[in-house]
């Protein structure tokens, strides 16, 4: 088995990396599925106590977990947090757990190697595959043409423009690129919590929404959580990313993957 510690610390600011949003956590267990694939290894991430302790992500991990092959990927918790990573790394061996931890060779953030830290490996070549998981039917109806989308963020609606904030795409685009999609005869299923179908928002639902969006023409929305769902169950060239000028390592990596990325300035 192959244990991988999830970094304890941001490599983008100072203070600890919580795994705040959904996208964060679908990219760690991506990089662990595709470890998985690559080494006929299962693989076991671990957590410090900020990344599990709330009951949502609880749900959420396990929730994950769930579109995954049973065993391909697990997660163990620890009573731990804010560690530096030799420390954290340090932790896990006295508990007999020999792990890595990773970085990012591509887009280095500013604290991207760890001080001290000598288990670790390049986590890039674990995100260049586009895996398209194999999701389990379920019983939803869908038009005979259509595309998925999600335009809302860090819980800000897609409605609410705020400026300098890349990710938000100003409404009215939306609402254009919406209508684009009706012209040529696509319909449009909103996921997450924007949409109407109380299938496809809100927890408990991921694995509908992976479906649906197995079976879209492409994705299409901002860098947000179920971007980094499409990652999972669509191959790059069923993707289409919105950024509002500014760009995040998610949106520069894609780009170098072959993701259409489209800047709406």
């Amino acid at each position: 088995m192959k244990h991988i510690a999830l970094r304890s610390r941001s490599n983008r600011k100072i203070g600890s990396f919580t795994t705040p949003g959904l996208g964060d956590r679908l990219q760690a267990c991506l990089i662990g599925y595709n470890y998985y694939k690559k080494n006929n290894t299962p693989v076991q991430l671990h957590l410090t106590a900020d990344k599990f302790g709330k009951i949502s992500k609880k749900e959420s991990w396990a929730e994950i977990l769930t579109l995954l092959p049973e065993g391909s990927v697990t997660i163990k918790d620890h009573p731990v947090k804010d560690l530096a990573e030799k420390d954290w790394i340090k932790y896990l061996k006295q508990n007999n757990i020999d792990a890595e931890t990773y970085y990012y060779s591509d887009f280095p953030g500013r604290y991207e190697i760890p001080e001290g830290c000598k288990e670790i490996f390049d986590a890039v070549e674990y995100l260049k595959t586009y895996p398209e998981i194999k999701v389990p039917e379920v019983d939803i109806d869908l038009p005979k043409k259509f595309v998925t989308a999600q335009f809302d963020s860090n819980g800000v609606p897609s409605w609410k423009d705020i400026p300098g904030d890349f990710r938000k795409i100003p409404s009215l685009k939306v609402q254009e690129l919406f209508n684009q999609c009706k012209s040529v005869g696509y319909e449009v299923i909103i996921v997450g919590g924007e949409s109407k179908d109380n299938r496809l928002n809100g927890p408990g639902c991921l694995k509908n929404i992976a479906y649906v969006m197995s079976k879209a023409k492409y994705h299409m929305g901002a860098d947000s959580g179920f971007f980094h769902l499409a990652n999972m169950v669509l191959p790059r060239n069923k993707i289409r990313l919105y950024i509002r000028g500014g760009t995040s390592h998610h949106t520069l990596r894609a780009r170098s993957n072959g993701v259409k990325v489209i800047d709406v300035r």
